[in-house]
């Protein structure tokens, strides 16, 4: 078989892969937990989303540069020291300056430094590539995730909390649910949906590329008459040639003798038990059932006795 060709890393297909076709959000679901629980307002989305691109490029490009060689656990190690050292910078810059957006943010801000989306690409692409692919992988990868969580954050601010950007746009919140985490969840969906709609139709190239594919049902073409008709002529020559079965014999209806036996028995050792609670009645029971369970046992003796007559006369006539 032919060896299939590796495509080419061009600037164009990086971005491409990085902000459509392999979004980290969408496609590859890598860090849901801004785009889902932080990004409520378009504000807080904004800073998370330059916070994650710069670290992506300074983790990236570390990694391509001097970690080549070394192993795995130091460098995701490293990854977490770069992204602890930029949001501890971050935060002392928003305390100093903007108070309020650090109050936006709240808890996820210092999360960003454990970012999987930062290590997940670092291991897989920058420790592979040269610093420029790797720079431009960084840089594909946090618009792709800037630009849903971004989207996300102006869709659930304008529709959950009837603002936008802290101004006034409804008088009152058309979906109040939007602004809570499941809001996210939902906004979330809606996007990935629109967007494997939009690569299936426009992108079909890469389809194949992403994780899961949409199958499209082929209508099954009918069948030439001149093959049904023969189909039907078949089906009509086994139905005369099997043979019809014969109408099956009606089941024998169980006697009743045995039943009855057991509750007559039954019936006089609750009597005896009632005249006197302290006798012992076990020799009764017990004889009543030895009693039923001999009944049982003839009936089976005698329906071999007549298998074995059955059997005899047909040895005898075969003889004769």
């Amino acid at each position: 078989m032919p060896e299939k060709k590796r495509a080419v890393l061009t600037p164009k297909r990086i971005f491409t892969h990085g902000v459509i076709v392999k979004n980290p959000v969408l496609v590859q679901v890598i860090g849901l937990c801004p785009a889902v629980a932080a990004a409520a307002d378009l504000l807080s989305a904004a800073l998370l989303s330059a916070v994650l691109i710069v670290l992506m490029i300074l983790c990236e490009c570390t990694a391509s540069l001097f970690l080549k060689k070394a192993s795995r656990s130091l460098r995701v190690g490293i990854y977490f020291l770069i992204g602890l050292s930029v949001c501890v910078g971050c935060t002392y810059l928003l305390e100093q300056n903007l108070p309020e957006m650090l109050n936006l943010v709240g808890i996820y801000l210092p999360l960003m430094a454990a970012s999987s989306a930062v290590a997940l690409r670092s291991e897989n692409f920058a420790v592979k590539k040269s610093v420029h692919l790797s720079f431009l992988d960084a840089l594909a990868n946090g618009i792709g995730t800037a630009l849903v969580l971004m989207l996300c954050g102006a869709v659930r601010e304008l529709l959950g909390s009837g603002t936008l950007l802290e101004q006034k746009v409804f008088v009152t919140a058309p979906l109040r649910g939007l602004a809570m985490p499941f809001g996210g969840f939902i906004v979330l969906g809606f996007m990935a949906a629109i967007l494997k709609r939009f690569i299936s139709g426009r992108l079909t190239q890469y389809d194949a590329e992403m994780a899961f594919g949409i199958e499209k049902r082929k209508k099954k073409k009918p069948a030439p008459p001149a093959v049904r008709e023969r189909a039907a002529s078949v089906q009509t020559e086994q139905e005369q040639v099997s043979p019809t079965p014969p109408p099956a014999e009606p089941a024998e209806e169980p006697t009743q003798e045995s039943d009855d036996t057991v509750e007559s028995h039954a019936a006089d050792f609750y009597e005896q038990a009632s005249e006197d609670p302290e006798e012992d009645l076990g020799d009764v029971l017990f004889d009543a059932a030895d009693l039923s369970v001999q009944e049982e046992l003839d009936a089976i003796l005698d329906k071999i006795g007549s298998f074995e007559d059955i059997l005899a006369a047909a040895k005898e006539e075969d003889n004769a």
